[in-house]
């Protein structure tokens, strides 16, 4: 944290800063290996001079990294910022090199693995002994990684992180979009980066499916490796590669802009304090007890007002304050996903519902019914 607010205080030792930092990335201290990754996405982010420096140390130190999540990062960064061909090329050898050879798990182990699940008994519940307590029972499954296996990518695979396996996929993916997308790189080239990416996205599938992993392929992974096939399938697709490589990148510079943001919103809500917002001495209007000489566009008027503070309009509202305040009313699987923005000022509740329509044939005659507890 104090390395960060000295960068950001004093900009022109970020290359140092950087340089230091990186040889962190292989401490085996999660957290702090997790904040010098996070801390480097950053800087290569506001700092463009820097990204060639940061993806060179970038790719010298993706084999020592022992962390998973460091590992996401990482990846992030070398699909986002990897340029020119020999980058692309290198980073796309290294996120190899790290998996290791294809397949996972040869057809020996799956086989036996599917065996002892088929003659595994049926689950039916805790044993419980003479005196009250739990017997102590223990599963059959085979750890695939040796005690003494180097971290890697291949190591944290094999102990069922799958949501590594998707992060690994993507970028790769973005890697053979941006390769594609490279003046005077041949069709051959292209072709053959894909087929291999393919190769591992279906052999990380495959061992996601078969039963020799502490957990199983969840299904917000395996969607994520299918679409990736797909993305590969045509990876010249210019619109598909806008998405993945420029929005993507420009979903996470806004981040950085609203989290600059918030740093500076503490000092402005001192100032903001200090305003005098209502004298003492106002008159207070009471709608209910308005006299009936009151003129009706007098209490147009002021309602238009009430219901203007209420939708916000009155003021600028960034969008990760109104995410906050967003009410789940339906539940991720129902067939109609409802939720709204909850805004509420003095008196006035303004709900703003958004509806999805999760199905495949279009609904009609949809009726909202919002009940109080």
């Amino acid at each position: 944290q104090a390395l960060h607010t000295c960068v950001i205080k004093f900009p022109e030792v970020a290359g140092a800063v950087v340089h230091v930092l990186i040889d962190f990335l292989d401490d085996s201290n999660a957290t702090s290996a997790s904040d010098v990754v996070l801390f480097i996405r950053e800087v290569v982010e506001t700092y463009p001079r820097l990204r060639e420096m940061v993806v060179q140390k970038l790719l010298g130190f993706f084999d020592g990294i022992k962390v998973g999540k460091v590992f996401r990062v990482a990846m992030w960064i070398l699909s986002q910022y990897c340029q020119t061909q020999a980058e692309i090329e290198a980073a796309l050898g290294a996120i190899k090199t790290s998996m290791g050879s294809l397949p996972f798990v040869d057809d020996a182990t799956l086989q036996a693995a599917a065996n002892t699940a088929a003659a595994a008994p049926e689950k039916q519940g805790p044993a419980v002994l003479a005196d009250g307590t739990y017997a102590t029972q223990s599963g059959g499954a085979v750890s695939l990684v040796a005690k003494d296996a180097p971290p890697s990518v291949r190591t944290l695979l094999l102990g069922g992180d799958f949501f590594l396996a998707s992060v690994a996929a993507s970028s790769q993916t973005k890697l053979v979009m941006r390769l594609a997308a490279l003046p005077g790189v041949g069709s051959e080239v292209v072709n053959a980066r894909s087929a291999e990416v393919m190769a591992c996205i279906c052999g990380m599938v495959k061992l996601g499916r078969s039963a020799v992993t502490p957990t199983k392929l969840d299904d917000d992974s395996l969607e994520r490796l299918w679409l990736c096939l797909m993305m590969l399938n045509d990876p010249a697709n210019a619109t598909m590669a806008e998405i993945w490589t420029d929005r993507c990148r420009a979903a996470y510079s806004q981040l950085l802009v609203e989290k600059q943001k918030s740093m500076t919103q503490p000092e402005e809500a001192k100032e903001e304090a200090k305003k005098i917002k209502a004298h003492v001495d106002d008159v207070i209007t009471f709608r209910q007890l308005r006299g009936k000489g009151v003129v009706v566009t007098e209490i147009e008027d002021e309602d238009a007002l009430d219901l203007s503070r209420a939708t916000g309009a009155g003021g600028e509202e960034d969008f990760g304050s109104r995410l906050k305040r967003v009410t789940q009313l339906t539940g991720l699987s129902d067939p109609i996903y409802a939720e709204a923005v909850v805004t509420v000022h003095e008196y006035d509740i303004v709900l703003d519902v958004l509806l999805i329509n999760q199905l495949s044939d279009p609904v009609h005659n949809v009726c909202l019914e919002l009940a109080t507890v």
